[in-house]
């Protein structure tokens, strides 16, 4: 990875990120910075947990504590459970009036309705996050009853505001770069798994994201087209 300025502020900040499904721990304490520019690749076994890596940031999977920003904005935040803990272990250990326990009571209150009101906010603009993270999915995830085209247009004439000729000017220019214009009024099923991929690239292209959440988008393209 080559980080195009040290000095600016990350475009997407992860702390000690963690995701837990019941009691297995998918993701533990991830912390990474990713700057505008950067290209950062996962890399791991099948199962590891690189799509709920992806699937956190744009909260498609609540994580289960940690941090994460967008250009300096919280996408979620949840430290106060380490502080849980803290407070679990010291009541084990009978200690519930000392004062190492209601110093940590303290911080775990004031943080707890701090998390309250970024959640709060969170959830009230979650959609607007979104427009700005765009996701190619690992099973591309086309609406099969619309064609190409209407699948590209979609989102940028409902959420962006974009004229129905505006988005299919737009989308007809990036079908012609990965090589599908011709296949603007086709319908997903009579794609192959290659081409499938490539529009799901393009769609995610047309809402021009801040973020780009590749699961693994070259994996049904041929060799020449990733070389593209």
């Amino acid at each position: 990875m080559e980080q195009t300025n040290i000095q600016q502020n990350p475009l997407v900040c992860v702390k000690n990120l963690c995701k837990h499904f019941n009691h297995v721990d998918v993701l533990n304490g991830i912390n990474i910075n990713i700057y505008k520019g950067d290209v950062v690749a996962v890399i791991g076994p099948s199962g590891c947990g690189k799509s709920t890596f992806l699937r956190c940031l744009n909260l498609l999977e609540t994580p289960s504590a940690g941090e994460i920003t967008v250009n300096g904005e919280y996408l979620f935040k949840n430290e106060r459970v380490y502080l849980k803990r803290q407070m679990k272990t010291l009541a084990a250990q009978k200690k519930k009036n000392t004062d190492e326990y209601k110093q940590i009571e303290k911080e775990y209150l004031a943080l707890k309705k701090e998390e309250y009101d970024i959640k709060k906010h969170i959830d009230k603009n979650i959609n607007a996050y979104r427009e700005k993270i765009g996701m190619v999915f690992q099973q591309f995830n086309l609406f099969p009853h619309l064609t190409i085209l209407k699948n590209l247009t979609l989102a940028p004439v409902q959420l962006k505001k974009m004229s129905e000729a505006q988005a299919k000017d737009k989308g007809m220019s990036l079908l012609k770069m990965v090589g599908l214009d011709d296949k603007a009024n086709a319908y997903p099923s009579t794609l192959s798994g290659g081409q499938k991929q490539r529009i799901a690239i393009v769609r995610a292209l047309m809402m021009e994201p801040e973020v780009m959440l590749f699961d693994e988008p070259t994996s049904a393209l041929d060799p020449e087209m990733v070389g593209e």
